[in-house]
């Protein structure tokens, strides 16, 4: 599986999960791969996708019984976001919403669709001295999102994988 995070900045993320800590992605990918395959036997992921065909790959991907996966539908155009111009679907405020129910995570990385929106419920279900991460952090709408944490540090990109940076929060 290809990976759409350079390897430097799965590393710092991974590498930011304490011992029993617990994950939340939303977005899965290959970095979910990743992630699955490196975490220690204590860790936990939670990735929430909205896209059935990454969904798909992704759970055939993984062999780790401690990741949970969650396919969350949004697909119907309902309309745009005025300050990014990000279509909107139907079943977006589930996507957004579900991890909300859950126990408060350790580290978060926001790499899928509304990432404002999945920053600010961050905010919400961050342990406390949790760490927050944003995958291409350098487009400009995602400051809005940025703004409901402290920077800790923006990483640059990565050689394997250019142009992405990785910002983190607290």
């Amino acid at each position: 599986m290809n990976y759409a995070m350079g390897l430097e900045h799965r590393k710092a993320i991974l590498e930011s999960l304490p011992e029993n800590g617990k994950m939340l992605e939303w977005g899965s990918g290959g970095s979910t791969v990743w992630f699955s395959e490196n975490m220690k036997p204590t860790q936990k992921l939670v990735s929430v996708e909205h896209n059935i065909d990454w969904h798909i790959k992704v759970r055939s991907a993984i062999k780790n019984h401690d990741v949970t996966l969650y396919h969350i539908p949004a697909t119907d155009i309902v309309g745009k976001n005025s300050s990014s111009g990000e279509e909107l679907p139907v079943g977006l405020a589930d996507y957004i919403w579900r991890p909300y129910n859950l126990d408060p995570f350790d580290v978060i990385l926001v790499d899928g669709v509304a990432r404002n929106m999945c920053l600010a419920v961050a905010k919400l279900i961050l342990k406390t001295g949790g760490i927050v991460f944003l995958h291409d952090s350098q487009r400009s709408w995602y400051e809005a999102g940025k703004r409901f944490f402290e920077t800790v540090k923006v990483l640059e990109s990565c050689i394997d994988y250019p142009g992405p940076e990785l910002w983190m929060g607290q």
